[in-house]
C-alpha cells in the first residue's frame, strides 16, 4: 500500500488531506532516506 515515489506528485495544491499526505511523506523521506531538512523544506516551498 505504501509506495515509494520517485518523483513529486502531480496533485493539484490545495486539497484538504494533500498536507496531511505530505506529513506522512516528508516523515518517511527522512526515515528511510535520512533526506537533511533543508532538503525537505526545498521540496516543500517547490510544491507550493
Amino acid at each position: 500500500m505504501a509506495q515509494k515515489p520517485t518523483q513529486k506528485p502531480d496533485k493539484p495544491a490545495g486539497q484538504e488531506h494533500d498536507e496531511q499526505e505530505f506529513v506522512r511523506f516528508e516523515s518517511l523521506l527522512k526515515r528511510v532516506l535520512r533526506v537533511p531538512k533543508a532538503e525537505v523544506d526545498k521540496l516543500r516551498k517547490r510544491d507550493k
